[in-house]
């Protein structure tokens, strides 16, 4: 009998996992760094090389015995560190020219990249779910010890990992909701993240006004040096409301995360300071400075920016209670752009429906001045950049000889004239106006066309050139 006790203690004594030095892997993990936009081929096939190293490297660390595997991410501090890295090496899809470089140009560094991607979440996936099947010695305590205590995947690491795979969705919503069963710290830890990323938003806020402040400022070396930091500063906004919206979004659907609004307090006043302050012009200054520097990735990243920050309010507001939603919008009536902005991602009036008539009035009241209002500041953002001189100067020339009917119609730079008769027509090809204006017609591309229950084989002329007859307009 005692001995019967005797070899059941020995038994859970060997099927008790223990974790030593000694069972690591001595494998060092290469710590790969993110490719530049503009990164040269030598480059890219520098981190093509780097990446399939680093993804065959955590294949072979995932086939390692239970033991093994876990003194290897407790005590080789690489192989997390390296992870660490992966996630900020990885261009996401909103990091538009980063992604195309990286995923769309070389098949090659492509496949490397997809192949790191999906070792990473492997790796990921390995540790950051206790899983009683493949780690069958090894107890909840310990586990729980292994990635809280000892390194392996503390809160930081696991919220950054979770926005990083997000587009897993439930996945890793379900991996939040089991590391919040086991770890009684991880909904307040967590919270804590959350507050510290909305605090970071409203400092890059602060640091806005300064960057626009010192470009106007400096000149030379270091007016270019502040050109390239207003890339940065684009990028890095961007990112934070990224990964804010995602793992607000996933904390709170697994439940750790009660009030969700106060993560989101700064995005209002970040989209109308972004509004404010980089204005078309200052963008073309910034491109104009950095000279090679393509102008239409600014213009794309301050757009980013601004739906970025609205997809992170929004993204908060759908969690919020009927009420919550109605005093949350009041609260930002007075920020026109942001709330035409917020307006365009979902009608605001659909959000309040239900709520006090006198509060769907006012709401209603705050959208329609809030839209006319920019509508007349996007009118006057298009003539600042000379995108609206064609239709004007069109108004210009066809003001005094428009008629009741809309017989003058405008589609991209074409232009339709109507007539009920040939004569008519005729006499209103506006030659001799364009001429006027320092304009000139394409006799060659300007055609007509008949309708009608009487036509003719006669032709409309323009001096001695005689029009093409087509059946119909192909307009662009």
């Amino acid at each position: 009998m005692l001995c019967n006790r005797v070899r059941d203690v020995i038994f859970k004594q060997e099927m008790t996992m223990n974790l030593v030095d000694s069972l690591a892997d001595p494998a060092k993990c290469q710590v790969i760094e993110r490719p530049a936009y503009n990164s040269s081929p030598e480059v890219l096939d520098a981190w093509q090389n780097a990446a399939n190293t680093l993804a065959f490297t955590y294949e072979r660390i995932l086939q390692l015995p239970s033991p093994s595997f876990w003194s290897s991410v407790v005590y080789n501090k690489t192989i997390m560190q390296s992870f660490d890295a992966v996630l900020e090496a990885i261009p996401r899809r909103f990091e538009i020219d980063e992604y195309r470089m990286v995923f769309g140009w070389d098949p090659s560094v492509a496949m490397a990249a997809g192949r790191l991607y999906n070792s990473a979440l492997a790796i990921f996936l390995r540790v950051a779910v206790y899983n009683k099947k493949i780690d069958s010695s090894m107890q909840q305590k310990l586990y729980l010890e292994a990635v809280r205590d000892r390194g392996a995947m503390p809160v930081r690491r696991l919220t950054s990992a979770l926005s990083f795979f997000s587009g897993h969705g439930q996945l890793m919503v379900e991996i939040a909701r089991r590391r919040g069963l086991i770890d009684p710290g991880f909904s307040n830890d967590s919270a804590k993240i959350c507050s510290e990323l909305s605090e970071t938003i409203s400092n890059m806020e602060k640091d806005a006004t300064r960057l626009v402040q010192e470009f106007y400022a400096r000149e030379g070396v270091a007016k270019l040096r502040i050109a390239k930091l207003v890339d940065d500063w684009f990028c890095t906004i961007v990112a934070l409301c990224r990964d804010g919206s995602a793992i607000v979004d996933i904390l709170s659907q697994a439940g750790l995360l009660k009030d969700t609004s106060r993560y989101a307090s700064s995005i209002p006043a970040l989209v109308q300071c972004v509004d404010r302050l980089f204005t078309t012009e200052f963008i073309i200054d910034v491109a104009m400075t950095l000279s090679d520097y393509p102008l239409r990735r600014l213009l794309r990243l301050r757009t980013q920016v601004l739906q970025s920050g609205i997809d992170f309010y929004h993204t908060v507001l759908v969690r919020m209670s009927r009420d919550q939603k109605v005093a949350t919008i009041l609260s930002v009536l007075e920020l026109e752009r942001f709330i035409f902005l917020l307006n365009e991602k979902q009608n605001l009036l659909e959000v309040v429906e239900g709520c006090q008539k006198e509060q769907q009035d006012y709401i209603e009241r705050a959208l329609e001045s809030a839209c006319e209002s920019q509508r007349t500041e996007t009118v006057r953002e298009l003539e600042k950049c000379g995108l609206l001189t064609f239709i004007l100067w069109l108004y210009v020339i066809t003001r005094d000889i428009q008629k009741r009917r809309p017989w003058c119609l405008l589609y991209a730079d074409d232009v339709m004239l109507a007539a009920e008769t040939r004569e008519e027509l005729e006499a209103e090809v506006w030659k001799d106006r364009l001429l006027w204006y320092r304009l000139r017609l394409n006799i060659a591309k300007t055609e007509y066309m008949e309708w009608g229950a009487k036509t003719e084989d006669k032709t409309i002329c323009v001096d001695v050139n005689d029009l093409k007859k087509v059946e119909c307009f192909k307009y662009l």
